[in-house]
């Protein structure tokens, strides 16, 4: 109940107590570890999503949960292993092909985070996210006319998007439109 109410210092508390009292606490590590996520406390977070890997090691979610833990404190490598671990136990995860290609792109392999986010769009050819982002991706390596596409696309989809609007006018200022 904390947890909803935002008290995540009290849920830690709770979540904690439970632990010691079930059979099998894999929930509640999972839980316990995004309370720790809000609170910023990303080591204990991923030594929670850690334990839970060590229950579960062919679950997909606790390797998504420890890689965005990772991404959150910067540590892009460790992100992108875990990422491409739940891409080996579910090939058309798009969630974990976005954040794969946001780490990379994150260490400044666009050609990665275009490959990444091609995928993404793949499994969802309307990702508004993904075709933004690989848009920003192809600006990077100087690839305007496919950024111009991607982030043109984007909008088609959702006029409204700020990033892919943001982004599109800078490469149009790039290219001197």
């Amino acid at each position: 109940a904390y947890a909803y109410r935002g008290d995540y210092k009290k849920a830690i508390k709770d979540y904690t107590k439970v632990i010691k009292l079930e059979a099998n606490p894999a929930a509640v590590y999972t839980s316990r570890g995004n309370a720790y996520i809000k609170n910023g406390n990303y080591r204990k977070a991923i030594a929670d999503y850690t334990k839970v890997i060590k229950i579960y090691p062919d679950s997909a979610a606790p390797y998504q949960n420890r890689g965005m833990a990772y991404y959150a404190r910067g540590d892009y490598d460790r992100a992108i292993k875990d990422y491409t671990k739940v891409i080996s136990i579910n090939p058309d995860s798009a969630t974990a092909y976005y954040n794969r290609g946001n780490a990379y792109y994150r260490k400044s392999d666009f050609v990665k985070a275009i490959a990444d986010n091609t995928q993404v769009i793949r499994i969802y050819p309307d990702s508004v996210a993904a075709f933004t982002s690989r848009g920003t991706s192809y600006f990077n390596i100087g690839n305007y006319d496919a950024a111009i596409e991607d982030l043109t696309r984007a909008l088609s989809i959702d006029p409204d998007f700020v990033s892919a609007k943001q982004n599109l006018e800078i490469v149009r200022q790039a290219r001197g439109y």
